[in-house]
């Protein structure tokens, strides 16, 4: 294609003055050397500012391109529009009414021999990220569909029991697979996919249906799988929900991201995160995870594994492993997050735990910072992150003025003690927190389930954006 500025314009009327050269002489010899050596430079660089022109949005530059947008982006047209895009990729990728690798996302560009050669080259930096890496604990995604980035959000679904058999603590596939929609339609505005990819992994096994990938797809998720972590039958937690989360453990093996925010399927994101995904939480060489404390038991004890950034390694990833069979160490811990916590213990120390929360203020955390300030913690191997980034929603009840005096900054919600989708669904602005029952009892609706409403509207719009991705799928 021939891109009409003014140095093509020079490059045109040059060329025609050499085709047409005065008497030869030894200044014109000159000039003809010239004009022969400059007009491929001025060429070359003529190319090379199309292409800049051209390409900024996709260098990172463009218009709009890491701006900060504060609130939730709940716009019906903003991600509707996405949508729309969406669908026609998937429409072209459509073949007999099945369709072929529906789980691209819409961020890349195949029509350019520039992109297909970056992303190759994302591709082999992957491989050599992963090169340390022991195989059998490798993730897999379609990393040739994708471009380079600093960052990934990853969610998981490692199992969910079936239809009519889930209980009260564990639930069904379909039921964290509705979590994992509404998450990504959550995502949209909230992060830079130029700079963070969105990641939805499936442990091997987990059988997910065409109709649900293409649903998926379509709030941004692209698919692959992550492995069985290879536990021992007598460190099996005991608790059917915790049986393979161990399996989330291996994202610390995604070494091609500077960060990675692992989010379960009960997390929302409701505030902008893409300050947090630019990576530079980390700053002491012995760094290795940056998570919020748990609220647990009315104390502040553990790091929460529900929302947590991890700085990924292939080596650290197989340190890890090693300590599951390592008898000194290992026992059946109740969970991959009770695991987690005897490999990093920095916050089984509630004293220092409760240190660290009184400095988790919007005063004391400059400029809005993810983490909390405490300098002996931020030296440690988990950073304190904020709890804006997992707000643990029974805090709500269990914990009612530290809930009310950080709610306005939260940018990332968890569903602890109910789930979103065992809330009641319904779609109005709670009641004030005076309002709410005292005592606020598991057995109220409202009680727990605060925060629900956001989750059924957000659910609501991933339903109308997958539906009608499914319709031109099939159409």
């Amino acid at each position: 294609m021939a891109y009409y500025t003014p140095i093509n314009v020079y490059r045109k009327r040059t060329i025609n003055q050499i085709t047409q050269p005065p008497p030869p002489t030894r200044r014109s010899t000159r000039q003809k050397f010239g004009i022969l050596l400059g007009v491929p430079i001025l060429a070359i660089l003529g190319t090379m500012i199309n292409f800049l022109f051209l390409n900024l949005n996709e260098l990172g530059f463009g218009i709009g391109a890491g701006m900060e947008e504060e609130s939730m982006l709940s716009d019906f047209r903003k991600i509707t529009a996405k949508a729309r895009t969406s669908q026609q990729q998937r429409r072209q990728s459509t073949v007999k009414g099945q369709v072929v690798q529906a789980e691209v996302p819409m961020i890349l560009s195949s029509s350019s021999n520039v992109n297909d050669q970056i992303k190759r080259d994302w591709c082999e930096q992957v491989a050599k990220a992963r090169a340390d890496l022991s195989p059998f604990l490798r993730i897999h995604y379609p990393c040739e569909k994708l471009q380079p980035a600093i960052s990934a959000v990853v969610c998981m679904l490692t199992d969910g029991a079936a239809e009519g058999k889930d209980s009260k603590f564990f639930f069904t596939a379909r039921d964290y697979i509705n979590g994992v929609m509404t998450l990504g339609a959550s995502l949209q505005g909230n992060i830079d996919p130029t700079q963070t990819h969105q990641l939805l992994l499936l442990r091997d096994g987990f059988e997910l249906q065409p109709d649900d990938r293409i649903r998926l797809a379509s709030v941004g998720w692209v698919i692959g799988t992550a492995p069985n972590f290879p536990l021992a039958k007598e460190y099996v937690p005991r608790f059917p929900r915790y049986k393979t989360t161990y399996t989330k453990i291996t994202a610390i093996g995604l070494g091609e991201y500077r960060c990675v925010m692992l989010m379960d399927a009960d997390t929302l994101v409701i505030g902008n995160i893409q300050e947090i995904m630019k990576c530079n939480v980390f700053q002491h060489p012995n760094n290795r995870v940056a998570g919020t404390i748990d609220w647990y038991q009315k104390h502040w004890h553990l790091f929460n594994t529900g929302s947590i950034l991890w700085k990924p390694s292939g080596k650290e990833m197989d340190r890890v492993f090693n300590l599951t069979k390592d008898t000194t160490f290992m026992k059946k811990y109740s969970s991959d997050q009770d695991f987690l916590n005897h490999v990093y213990p920095e916050r089984l120390n509630n004293t220092l735990n409760s240190e660290i929360v009184t400095m988790d203020t919007t005063e004391s955390r400059r400029d809005n910072s993810p983490l909390i300030p405490h300098e002996f913690a931020m030296q440690g191997s988990v950073v304190p992150m904020s709890w804006d980034y997992n707000a643990q929603t029974h805090a709500e009840v269990e914990n009612m003025d530290f809930w009310k005096a950080h709610r306005d900054t939260v940018r990332i919600l968890h569903f602890t003690e109910k789930k979103g989708w065992r809330c009641e669904r319904r779609f109005d602005d709670p009641p004030p927190l005076k309002e709410m029952p005292n005592p606020c009892l598991k057995e109220i609706p409202l009680c727990f389930c605060r925060e629900a409403h956001l989750y059924w509207k957000l659910f609501d719009l991933a339903e109308t954006i997958a539906n009608e991705t499914l319709a031109l799928a099939k159409g």
